[in-house]
């Protein structure tokens, strides 16, 4: 097995600190003569010809000062009659959400409609009484919950009672044909980090299932309603990689509030475990929400930390070199291994923890 240490020395790179982008010291595994494409060291294809995966390290730097302090808050909710108590909870646990940001966080709230494509409401700011963006410099927390709360009971279902469960299809929407007059609204600020957390008590009729499933919990019209919209899926992936694409370097956090056991079934006998959803939460180390619970204040807690600690912290990391064989990825944190998730289709390593201000985080992996 041939293993490449990171040149620290020779190629040293600072990511100089934007006003709310990663701010870190990168040590990676470029050649000596500063090449950012090349490895450290020639050793030709299929594991330099002797047969051995060949296999580096990766080590970054944590930022020296806080990263940002400004975040927009997107939920994507089911609409159906049947998510209404669980959309007032939402609305009701903002304030566990925000008190974990600190007291000089900036933030705003929105909601977006998991509405298909014949609803004149897909991919858009939801609208109630004049109101789409929550500005937290301009109401209070307990303003911004009562209004949001006002808004997410007097929510449309979709068109012709679709429901409102195309939440992957809606939010991507809102990325790509919507995003430039969701912007010119003040959210999606560039210098923000985002936070998406999709809300719903059944699966998102696009999402990809596993090969081999049945899709379950999809009712006729729904397999109609999939063909119409999506009929291959959206992976999990490509919501992913339209977030990061329109955040660049800016934090972003996924949440769910939604079935979490898979052999949940709603009481008409449909299955009703968040599909979809969870698995960008997965993908990201995000943070999940038992639909089922009393109240969301401690899970909405646990997201607000996860922001918080964004905030100052980088855990996500794209791998210089792909084809990578993702179960000799070994992740560390001042030298104590921490745990993580791979995204193979992004290739990037999104860790559990990252330490504190300075700290060394080091990636080591190897090729198939």
């Amino acid at each position: 097995m041939k293993y490449f240490q990171p040149m620290k020395l020779l190629s040293l790179s600072c990511l100089l600190l934007s006003a709310c982008g990663p701010a870190s010291l990168v040590f990676n595994d470029s050649a000596i003569n500063g090449s950012q494409n090349s490895s450290a060291g020639s050793v030709g294809s299929g594991g330099g010809g002797s047969g051995n995966p060949v296999c580096y390290k990766e080590s970054h730097l944590q930022p020296s000062n806080q990263i940002c302090q400004s975040i927009d808050l997107l939920f994507v909710m089911d609409s159906s009659d049947s998510m209404k108590d669980n959309r007032a909870k939402v609305a009701q646990g903002l304030g566990s959400f925000v008190k974990e940001l600190g007291s000089n966080a900036d933030y705003q709230v929105a909601v977006m409609l998991a509405h298909g494509s014949v609803s004149a409401w897909s991919g858009k700011l939801f609208e109630h009484n004049g109101q789409s963006i929550f500005n937290s410099k301009l109401m209070s927390v307990d303003q911004i919950s009562s209004d949001l709360e006002s808004m997410v009971l007097n929510v449309p279902v979709d068109v012709k009672h679709e429901q409102g469960e195309f939440g992957s299809y809606s939010l991507l929407k809102g990325l790509t044909t919507n995003f430039a007059s969701i912007s010119q609204k003040g959210f999606f600020r560039p210098q923000a980090a985002l936070a998406i957390v999709f809300v719903s008590d059944e699966n998102d009729i696009c999402a990809v299932y596993p090969a081999g499933s049945s899709m379950p919990g999809f009712t006729q019209p729904e397999h109609r309603l999939r063909a119409r919209d999506c009929a291959y899926g959206i992976g999990s992936s490509a919501v992913i990689e339209q977030v990061k694409k329109i955040k660049g370097t800016q934090p972003v956090i996924f949440g769910a509030v939604a079935h979490l056991d898979p052999t949940y079934k709603e009481p008409n006998g449909v299955d009703g475990y968040g599909y979809g959803y969870l698995d960008i939460v997965q993908k990201t180390n995000g943070v999940s929400v038992e639909i089922n619970n009393p109240t969301f204040y401690d899970g909405l807690a646990s997201l607000g930390k996860l922001a918080a600690t964004k905030f100052s912290l980088i855990l996500d990391y794209t791998l210089e070199h792909g084809n990578v064989d993702a179960s000799t990825i070994q992740t560390s944190v001042d030298g104590a291994s921490v745990s993580h998730t791979f995204d193979d289709i992004l290739n990037e390593v999104h860790l559990s923890s990252g330490g504190h201000a300075l700290s060394l985080v080091e990636i080591s992996y190897c090729e198939k």
